[in-house]
C-alpha cells in the first residue's frame, strides 16, 4: 500500500457505512432449519474491491487467533472482516446439536458473504478449502 497520508485516510473514512457507530461490528441473521439466530462480524478497513473474509477453523474455534490479521491485513489496504460462526464466542449459541453440520455451516458463511455485500473469487485456508472466499 503506498503511504501516502491521503490513502491512509480513504482506507480508514467509514462515513456512510451501516456499522460505524458500533466500530465495525455488526450481527447478522443467519436462518437455519431451528430458526434465526445472529452470527458476529467485524469490518476493519474500507477498499472498493479488495476484501477479505476471514474464516476460523471450527466448530469451536473463535476469531481471535485471525487478529494477527490486524498488524498485516492494514498495511496492505486490504478491507477485511472477522466472523465467529453460530455458536462461536460472540455469536449467538443455541443448544441445537442439529445444527453442526457442514453444509449447514456453507449455508451460514453464504449468508454472510450477502449480508455483507461481499463477492466469491476464489478460496484459501487449511479448513475451508472447498468454499469460495472473498476478495472483492
Amino acid at each position: 500500500m503506498n503511504r501516502d497520508r491521503s490513502v491512509s485516510t480513504e482506507y480508514l473514512d467509514y462515513s456512510g457505512r451501516d456499522d460505524v457507530l458500533s466500530g465495525g461490528v455488526k450481527l447478522i441473521p443467519i436462518e437455519t432449519p431451528k430458526g434465526t439466530f445472529r452470527v458476529w462480524t467485524k469490518r476493519i478497513g474500507n477498499h472498493p474491491t479488495m476484501k477479505l473474509l476471514l474464516l476460523h477453523g471450527g466448530p469451536g474455534a473463535t476469531h481471535e487467533y485471525l487478529e494477527a490479521c490486524d498488524s498485516y491485513l492494514p498495511a496492505a489496504g486490504i478491507e477485511y472482516y472477522h466472523y465467529d460462526q453460530l455458536s462461536s464466542t460472540y455469536s449467538d449459541q443455541p443448544n441445537e446439536p442439529e445444527l453442526w453440520e457442514l453444509p449447514r455451516f456453507v449455508e451460514e458463511v453464504e449468508q454472510v458473504r450477502q449480508a455483507r455485500g461481499l463477492v466469491w473469487e476464489r478460496s484459501r485456508g487449511p479448513r475451508w478449502s472447498s468454499a469460495p472466499n472473498t476478495t472483492r
